[in-house]
């Protein structure tokens, strides 16, 4: 009996080691990414001669690498990102405009175990100019095929975190919270910069509407590509200098329903990164809404006004008048 307790005490004791483990590097890296997500676009663009302005939210998660090794990526991705955009209509079929996208830290999760945190806490910023496109695949433009892109400028703060045989408690030093109750893993913080990027995200969507005029909105579906990041988050060399490195484009499949209720619109979708792996980002679900408002376009005045109505009677001539 008493082997049976001793062999499912180690059992369990293995267990918790097993599932805690991380692996103690000289130098630990982290840094704050964008997170891979669809273009807030619904496949449908306004008419020509409107201004869209839109505001929206993605929420993205991520699968935590509970059990890193060396050379896997250590990174903080934003749960929650906003959105916020304003186009105009040159034509029916093309919108221009720009975006600007905003994440806190504290709105980020971490990519693996062992991730060492921002210590001031930064904030992420991304701006470029976006183009959306509808092509109408029938006549009365109840199927179409909208293609969006944009090009952002991204500020992504890192830092730099080195091994050392203890440290006060503190903003700067951290403590591998998988290894603090056994053989305690001090890391001091040592510097922190900001890496700017330029970042090209597509996105291609078939969209169906209801309604003779899709005054019952539609919906939509397709593929989008958005780049992926990793970094040598644990190593024991400094020849990264911690830099975020591209890891080619995630395809993310993604789909939704759009509706315009004039002036409003608003469109909400779910989407699905595929790939990545360790040393770079392992993707979960995310959900995108999104909320706007169109502003000028065609006026009342070029709208139909119903068929004429009968012309006015006509008045018989008066014999008296003649004479």
């Amino acid at each position: 009996m008493r082997s049976l307790f001793g062999f499912g005490a180690l059992f369990v004791v293995a267990g918790l080691f097993g599932a805690g483990c991380t692996p103690s590097s000289q130098y630990r890296y982290t840094g704050m990414v964008p997170a891979a997500r669809p273009i807030p676009f619904d496949g449908r663009t306004a008419e020509k001669g409107t201004v869209v302005l839109e505001g929206s939210m993605t929420t993205q998660s991520v699968e935590r690498n509970v059990a890193p090794v060396l050379h896997d990526s250590a990174l903080h991705v934003p749960e929650l990102t906003v959105d916020g955009s304003a186009a105009y209509a040159v034509s029916d079929h093309i919108e221009l405009g720009v975006r600007l996208s905003y994440a806190r830290y504290g709105w980020t999760e971490e990519t693996a175990a062992g991730t060492p945190p921002l210590p001031d806490k930064p904030s992420m910023l991304g701006a470029g100019p976006e183009m959306r496109a509808k092509i109408s695949l029938d006549q009365g433009d109840l199927w179409t095929l909208g293609i969006a892109w944009n090009l952002m400028r991204w500020s992504m703060p890192i830092a730099e975190w080195q091994k050392t045989g203890s440290c006060a408690p503190g903003p700067s030093c951290y403590v591998d919270p998988l290894t603090a109750t056994v053989s305690p893993t001090y890391y001091q913080y040592a510097s922190s910069t900001t890496q700017e990027a330029w970042l090209l995200s597509l996105s291609v969507l078939l969209s169906r509407a209801f309604g003779e005029h899709g005054e019952y909105g539609h919906v939509f579906g397709g593929f989008a590509f958005h780049q992926t990041f990793g970094n040598d988050g644990f190593t024991d060399s400094t020849s990264s200098n911690g830099q975020v490195q591209t890891k080619g484009y995630a395809p993310i499949v993604t789909a939704g329903y759009g509706i315009r209720l004039r002036p409003m619109r608003i469109g909400a979708s779910l989407f699905l990164p595929m790939g990545g792996d360790s040393t770079s980002i392992m993707w979960g679900f995310g959900g995108q809404l999104t909320l706007g408002v169109e502003l000028g376009g065609p006026s009342d005045a070029t709208e139909p006004q119903g068929p004429p109505g009968p012309p006015p009677p006509v008045s018989a001539p008066n014999p008296a008048a003649m004479f």
